[in-house]
């Protein structure tokens, strides 16, 4: 119950929260984690579905990112401070600092 009814739903809100908002990621390329975290969703679906006719012993081929919450948080600390610096409110080490810290798009 904990899987079809706890975890899968947020790993499903999770996956279509990238998928919809991969527009507004910085960078040219989308991060491993966030492959691997969509991936794994679906493969989620497969075992769910296996469990349902059964197979009580199926599990996901594809593990969960282990790297992702620090991918995020990372991710928002550098949102936090380039926010900061647009603001006029950053009061880091140097702006050449906060540049390295906040890189900008190349998009």
């Amino acid at each position: 119950i904990w899987m079809t009814q706890v975890l899968q739903p947020l790993n499903e809100k999770a996956a279509t929260i990238v998928m919809q908002h991969v527009d507004l990621l910085d960078g040219a390329m989308l991060e491993p984690q966030l492959l691997q975290l969509v991936a794994h969703v679906y493969a989620c679906r497969v075992t769910l579905e296996r469990w349902k006719q059964g197979e009580v012993s199926a599990g996901s081929v594809i593990s969960y990112p282990d790297s992702l919450a620090d991918f995020i948080k990372k991710g928002f600390t550098k949102l936090k401070v380039r926010q900061a610096i647009l603001l006029g409110q950053y009061k880091g080490r140097s702006q050449k600092a906060a540049d390295t810290a906040a890189p900008r798009s190349k998009l």
